[in-house]
């Protein structure tokens, strides 16, 4: 391909037409419409009757607000993945206040104060097996409730798929793809190219959202599952389902809250991973179930995290580089970020910013 046809590529890419933006902003307005103002405490127990709604499940932080996204934020905000609503191609690093960063309906107002207060506040110094057991449980039903709101948003394109709303979203981005395709591979605009393109893209979409609607219902499960056992293990006191390694740096670029689920087929294996950044510095925590550890030892890369590596946890951490929480001070590293999430860049992968070093 010349260098004109890179340009124009590119400007095509860069420039989408205000019909494709307002479709694929319309669309999202309408597949995130769904109300969980009604969610239902995870613990749902008679405590419950304590809070000022009963039952009904609050906005609950999955980072602490005070002790850990206070100190990475500027003027009360952090840098966080949205889409990009003048060019929904690309995703951009947006502000964010800490008030509302990271929070999900997942437990009342009773229990979310209750089970979480060893963690919330002030600067933990040294991390326990409680701490981290909280850490654990609360991603862990964070994770359940994003698998249940995928699955919907799936069940709601599936049962939607003919409607306006849907089937202009469709056209707008095959029309738009098809300009930028015609002119990088040099190929002819005709109607019937477009048509084909059109029915590959409405295809495409529908069963990938087959895909992920089965994919989000084991996911559900798992978390649902995984949840309960974490809340029981809370309930009783049992800290030692849990096995953590912490390792503190000088840097606090990051906050990060993640659990990685992987299915196998001698048992479903979790590995958690929270950066959790301070005035001085950072914490990073690492751990799995106990009875877990042992097996997953028995991957180099995951073994090399659990010892510390800071660079295969930098790996481990991209593959979920959509819940970066960044404080944007370091320019170098956050400007290659935002280049990087803006175009869509595969380089992002290979040569990552040093978020924690």
């Amino acid at each position: 391909m010349g260098l004109i046809h890179k340009i124009m590529a590119r400007f095509v890419q860069y420039t989408p037409t205000q019909s494709y933006i307002g479709a694929i902003n319309k669309y999202e307005n309408w597949i995130n419409s769904n109300d969980d103002s009604s969610t239902i405490c995870f613990v749902n127990d008679k405590q419950c009757t304590k809070s000022d709604n009963n039952n009904i499940a609050i906005r609950s932080h999955l980072i602490s607000k005070s002790a850990n996204l206070k100190p990475i934020s500027k003027n009360g905000k952090v840098k966080i993945v949205k889409i990009n609503h003048k060019n929904p191609y690309f995703r951009k690093l947006t502000d964010s206040a800490i008030k509302s960063t990271t929070t999900f309906p997942g437990f009342c107002k009773y229990h979310d104060k209750k089970l979480f207060e060893p963690i919330e506040g002030e600067r933990i110094l040294n991390y326990t097996n409680e701490h981290f057991l909280l850490l654990c449980l609360r991603v862990a039903v964070q994770r359940r409730y994003t698998a249940k709101k995928e699955q919907l948003k799936a069940n709601k394109n599936l049962h939607h798929f003919n409607e306006k709303i849907i089937t202009q979203m469709l056209k707008e981005t095959a029309q738009h793809s098809f300009k930028h395709d015609c002119i990088q591979h040099q190929l002819k605009p005709n109607r019937l190219r477009y048509l084909k393109y059109l029915f590959k893209t409405s295809l495409s979409f529908y069963f990938e959202n087959i895909r992920i609607k089965k994919i989000e219902k084991e996911n559900y499960t798992a978390f649902n599952k995984l949840s309960n056992l974490l809340l029981e293990a809370v309930q009783i006191r049992k800290h030692s389902i849990v096995k953590f390694n912490h390792y503190s740096i000088t840097t606090n670029k990051i906050a990060f809250s993640s659990v990685y689920f992987i299915p196998s087929h001698r048992k479903e294996l979790f590995i958690f991973l929270f950066v959790l950044p301070n005035n001085m510095g950072s914490d990073i925590l690492i751990g799995c179930l106990d009875e877990h550890y042992k097996l997953l030892q028995e991957d180099v890369c995951v073994k090399k995290c659990f010892d510390g590596d800071l660079e295969q946890i930098q790996k481990l951490i991209m593959l979920e580089k959509e819940e970066i929480i960044s404080n944007g001070n370091a320019f170098d590293d956050y400007d290659y970020l935002e280049m990087c999430l803006s175009e869509d860049n595969p380089t992002f992968d290979i040569f990552p910013p040093n978020i924690l070093k």
